[in-house]
């Protein structure tokens, strides 16, 4: 729909050159947009038949914070991550690593005016756990309640699958997602 419109406005609209970089930029933004989707509706088709693998949770953290921080600068977020802690989970590394952009592109679209994101991650004698935090708009008891139904978005353009795909990828590799609001303000996500 975003792309039909900007290409409609570039037929219907006088032409200029501010008008072309206006409705390029769109087109480039639904497309990358898109692109998102159909990769995490992949990944979750491909998800029963992939092997689990070691992988250092660490090092996964570290890159996905590296892939993020253009968009953290331009932000103004400042990502606390915890580079001492070293954890090796069983998980197919492509699997986590999209889980775990899409809790941080959530996280950064909670936080407009910028803020801070604090990943953690623990581990006892059989469970990991990864913990995301950011001091964002926060989640009402409503929302939280309807947060992980496909297609249900808060965003204007949202389509709702990114969090129920996330919880699905979770549950198909065993694991547990949860959801809190942080006081006073922000969400933590819990894997």
């Amino acid at each position: 729909a975003s792309i039909r419109s900007a290409a409609e406005m570039v037929q219907t609209t006088e032409v200029t050159a501010q008008t072309v970089r206006e409705m390029s930029s769109d087109v480039i933004d639904a497309v990358d947009r898109a692109n998102r989707w159909i990769t995490e509706l992949v990944h979750v088709a491909q998800a029963p038949q992939l092997q689990p693998e070691a992988v250092q949770l660490d090092e996964l953290v570290q890159n996905c914070m590296q892939e993020m921080a253009p968009e953290f600068t331009r932000r103004h977020i400042v990502c606390i991550a915890d580079p001492d802690a070293q954890l090796r989970v069983c998980a197919h590394s492509a699997t986590l690593r999209q889980i775990l952009l899409s809790i941080l592109a959530n996280a950064v679209e909670a936080m407009p005016g910028g803020g801070v994101l604090e990943i953690r991650w623990s581990c006892n004698d059989t469970l990991a756990g990864l913990r995301v935090c950011d001091t964002g708009t926060g989640i009402s008891a409503e929302v939280q309640q309807r947060l992980f139904r496909p297609f249900f978005s808060t965003k204007g353009g949202g389509l709702g699958i990114g969090l129920a795909l996330v919880k699905r990828m979770v549950e198909q590799w065993h694991g547990q997602l949860r959801l809190t609001p942080q006081l006073p303000h922000g969400t933590c996500v819990e894997i």
